[in-house]
């Protein structure tokens, strides 16, 4: 569910509106994806980093982490930060330190 989404009123801060929680299921790009979402975006990273093994230098991933951490999109559960957006939800120490992969939302 969208975290800007209220469930008692169905008013979304992000789309300043009252929505359905299935139009925020379907389009809204601040939900989490879903399972079938998250195994896609793995697999396209998965099949670019075959293609080029090589990682990020510390210099670059630790300006990178501070980019995501000002994020709107930006969640931390658990000591594991991660991206909400639908195109991503990855793990973001992990997907900071591939080459290949970059910000849904090319904030880098």
């Amino acid at each position: 569910m969208c975290k800007y989404l209220n469930t008692d009123t169905l008013y979304c801060s992000q789309h300043e509106a009252h929505i359905t929680a299935k139009f925020c299921e379907k389009v809204c790009s601040y939900r989490w994806p879903n399972k079938l979402e998250l195994a896609k975006n793995f697999a396209k990273a998965v099949t670019k980093r075959a293609r080029r093994i090589e990682n990020r230098s510390d210099e670059e991933i630790a300006a990178i982490f501070l980019i995501c951490q000002k994020c709107e999109r930006f969640e931390e559960n658990n000591g594991r930060p991660r991206c909400r957006h639908v195109k991503c939800g990855c793990f973001l120490l992990n997907k900071i330190k591939w080459v290949t992969e970059h910000c849904p939302e090319g904030k880098w």
